[in-house]
């Protein structure tokens, strides 16, 4: 993936909101702001479901 390391983030019931009003957050990308040189890219999916379903390749009986 062209050097990048893939990163799943599960988010809460609310989405991203309380994230991205966080503090913390807001503190994060006013650091990172001036040592970036593009966007970054992400992508952004609301998948269907809860929890983590089994990878049929490796199943165990």
């Amino acid at each position: 993936m062209d050097g990048l390391r893939p990163r799943l983030h599960r988010s809460n019931p609310q989405g991203a909101g309380p994230l991205v009003n966080s503090a913390y957050f807001k503190k994060a990308m006013e650091d990172m702001r001036p040592v970036i040189v593009a966007t970054p890219k992400i992508v952004s999916r609301q998948v269907e479901g809860e929890g983590w379903d089994e990878m049929g390749e490796l199943k165990i009986d």
